[in-house]
């Protein structure tokens, strides 16, 4: 009995401390499980296909995440249409197509051709190929670079696409900042530990879940791009700075296109014709 009176203390300590794990610990981790940020990206685009929705997670999204749901839109498609390039290419949706189509916009690197452009073609065989990366990806300094970043990063991109699913600290961590910057709120995430995918309809990752921000949807468009490019303001401003502006630009070799990428266009034309694919680049 005494001994039992002496451990009370510690007893209480420990439950103190059990519920403080469970709280700071176990409740984000929950919540990106039911949330579908744990799911594999490519799943959740299969997925998509029968139930339509929408994916837009807030901790899992990187470049491998991204090009991975991809590959899962182009896998789970078969497109006759396929739209490459960055987030210029985002709002082209299937129902501005009358047959079948892919949106991969930011779901690959943007040198042509390499490994990841044939790797795309073995994957799928459209009838048509639209291509529209940012123009300054045209200059000669900006390509340049973009060419040392895939010899640094061949891993990541289409045909290589995957994602590390694990729960670590720092996921852990950005879910209480979210909650601790006012993104999202603590009532919203208590919900989705509650309800899960059930709360919000066809819904992936806990901003897609909480938020009308919108998202990625089964064709791999991502719908209410204005918000996604920072809204009207933005470009509003962005004019009137751009016609403030009088003076002409000036043109120097890192302004100028680039030589690699001309000719990595006329190589990536010719593979196109020798698969019987039209090609259409927006520059």
């Amino acid at each position: 009995m005494t001994l039992s009176k002496a451990l009370r203390p510690y007893l209480a300590l420990l439950s103190l401390l059990y519920c403080c794990f469970v709280t700071l610990v176990g409740f984000p981790a929950l919540v990106l499980w039911r949330s579908g940020e744990m799911s594999s990206p490519a799943g959740i685009a299969e997925e998509m296909q029968e139930k339509g929705g929408i994916w837009d997670p807030v901790i899992m999204m990187g470049n491998a995440e991204e090009h991975a749901f991809k590959e899962g839109v182009l896998k789970s498609r078969d497109p006759r249409i396929l739209l490459v390039g960055s987030s210029r290419v985002l709002g082209f949706r299937q129902e501005h197509f009358s047959q079948s189509m892919a949106n991969l916009g930011r779901g690959m690197d943007y040198g042509f051709p390499n490994d990841e452009f044939r790797r795309l073609l073995d994957i799928a065989q459209p009838d048509v190929l639209i291509f529209a990366p940012d123009a300054r990806h045209y200059i000669n300094a900006e390509y340049e670079q973009r060419l040392k970043f895939q010899q640094e990063w061949k891993g990541i991109g289409l045909g290589n696409a995957g994602s590390d699913l694990s729960v670590i600290p720092r996921q852990i961590y950005q879910v209480w900042m979210h909650v601790l910057r006012g993104e999202v709120d603590f009532p919203a995430l208590l919900d989705i530990v509650l309800y899960g995918r059930s709360l919000s309809g066809n819904r992936y990752g806990i901003r897609g879940m909480t938020s009308n921000r919108g998202g990625y949807a089964e064709d791999g468009s991502y719908l209410y791009l204005k918000e996604y490019l920072q809204a009207e303001e933005t470009y509003r401003k962005l004019l009137v700075d751009m016609e403030s502006q009088s003076s002409p630009i000036s043109v120097t070799p890192q302004t100028i296109l680039s030589p690699q990428l001309l000719e990595d266009l006329d190589k990536a034309a010719k593979l196109l014709v020798s698969r019987n694919i039209h090609g259409v680049f927006m520059l």
